[in-house]
């Protein structure tokens, strides 16, 4: 999950600088150089659809399975194929932006969304103060959901030149998933 935070943090970086290039010149009524803004809207996909990447072929056992096990997903899109045989998915549910993973049979994996520090519960907030790691700098929070652990919460951390993850449940305590 670490890896994926780091490719959409390089991308929104690549792609912020590439907005702000795009922009062409124009001449105001003043006579002075201004930016045109390109306000060309982007299509969503339809509710209950299944939008796939260019070139990924998702089995049918994953696309069911996740239908099954969100079935109250408005929106999913970006559907990607790992190298481990997992294929992940971008989906929206009840006002939320989700990710999701599934092994190539179906079977699902973990499932994560991202949340301000400043939304996460104060039990857990305190364990991670309490911690051997409260003197990382905390880059992002996400909640989790594995087959084994309803929900935790995965801190994306950086202490000198080293990231990590580290997790807490509920009431604060830190899990280590080997």
């Amino acid at each position: 999950m670490f890896k994926n935070f780091l490719l959409v943090l390089g991308s929104v970086f690549v792609l912020t600088l590439a907005a702000s290039s795009c922009g062409s010149k124009k001449e105001d009524t003043t006579g002075q150089d201004s930016l045109a803004t390109d306000t060309t809207s982007v299509a969503t996909p339809a509710p209950d659809t299944l939008a796939q990447s260019a070139g990924i072929e998702v089995p049918e056992a994953v696309k069911a399975a996740f239908k099954a096990k969100f079935p109250n997903a408005t929106e999913s899109t970006d559907w990607e194929a790992e190298s481990n045989g997992v294929y992940e998915v971008n989906f929206t549910m009840d006002s939320r932006s989700y990710e999701a993973e599934f092994d190539s049979t179906g079977v699902w994996r973990e499932t994560d969304s991202k949340i301000e520090i400043s939304a996460v519960p104060a039990e857990v907030a305190n364990g991670f103060k309490k911690s051997k790691h409260k003197a990382a700098t905390v880059v992002g929070v996400e909640e989790l959901s594995l087959p084994k652990y309803d929900k935790l919460f995965e801190y994306q951390i950086v202490k000198g030149k080293d990231t990590s993850l580290v997790r807490f449940d509920p009431k604060g305590k830190e899990v280590v998933i080997k």
